[in-house]
């Protein structure tokens, strides 16, 4: 990678997703080589970035899986080329007539997939097509670790939590999320989930790239947070790519941080032991 090790530019990704998959992949592979041009290391797409979510079907039908996993492939070798980790929104095949995980595939800069998250909470709309995940994932690059949400599972601190206690330094948020009607909203940003991003990364002290779907019905623009909770937005509604640097050497304050390990192992409380009677006897004056 050739930068001092804790040092990752990650570039958020959003684009109009489609069921064509080669399309698609088409523009995924365009975002990636244009973010490898403005030196990213590792390139952040949506939920379901290569097939697709399947809305206006009551149940499940199917994927192309070979076609899938055909555009997957040709993907994997662009990463070898540019030489570029991606985190790849898309749905994984299971035996039979199981239904699918909604995943993301984490490939690495030699074209290879390293590991594999699988979405764990599910909306209804998610339980009608996919099969929950029961794991965490992470995966270093560079010194940097990152962890994986999809969609709906930011409204479950719990993950959060879970991936502080594993050591996560930034979370990889794919999102699919349109069509909700935020009334005077209709043209502009909606600023409202842009308190999840700034909530979790502040509490945790994470880096947050969450990449949303973009086109005329996006409901929420990507963005990138930092741990001191400021967001950076990409344009709203617009195929686009923003780079943000990670640097774990860089001094970033945080008042939690000589108490936070009492806290993670279920000690709430910096004090010493007290055992003063009128301390323990909570029920007079």
């Amino acid at each position: 990678m050739g930068r001092k090790k804790g040092i990752v530019n990650v570039a958020t990704c959003q684009f109009g997703i489609t069921t064509n998959v080669r399309k698609n992949s088409e523009i995924i592979q365009r975002q990636i080589i244009q973010a490898k041009a403005k030196g990213a290391d590792l390139a952040h797409f949506p939920e379901t970035a290569v097939t697709g979510y399947p809305f206006g079907r009551s149940k499940f039908t199917g994927f192309d899986w070979d076609l899938i996993q055909e555009e997957t492939r040709t993907i994997m070798k662009l990463a070898k080329k540019e030489r570029i980790w991606v985190a790849l929104g898309s749905a994984h095949q299971l035996t039979g007539k199981r239904m699918p995980h909604n995943c993301l595939y984490v490939i690495n800069s030699s074209g290879k997939i390293v590991e594999r998250y699988d979405k764990c909470f599910g909306t209804g709309a998610d339980l009608q097509h996919f099969t929950s995940g029961t794991h965490l994932t992470t995966v270093k690059v560079n010194g940097v670790c990152f962890g994986i949400i999809i969609c709906y599972d930011t409204w479950f601190v719990e993950l959060y939590r879970e991936y502080k206690k594993l050591g996560v330094d930034c979370i990889l948020h794919s999102i699919y999320s349109n069509y909700r009607d935020f009334s005077d909203r209709t043209n502009k940003e909606n600023t409202e989930d842009t308190s999840f991003p700034q909530t979790h990364a502040r509490v945790n002290r994470f880096w947050i790239s969450s990449s949303n779907y973009a086109d005329k019905y996006q409901d929420a623009t990507s963005t990138w947070t930092e741990p001191n909770g400021h967001v950076t937005s990409l344009s709203f509604k617009r195929a686009s790519v923003m780079v943000n640097e990670i640097d774990l050497t860089a001094n970033h304050w945080d008042p939690s941080s000589p108490y936070r390990d009492l806290a993670l192992k279920g000690i709430l409380t910096n004090g010493k032991k007290n055992r003063d009677p009128r301390s323990t006897d909570r029920t007079i004056l």
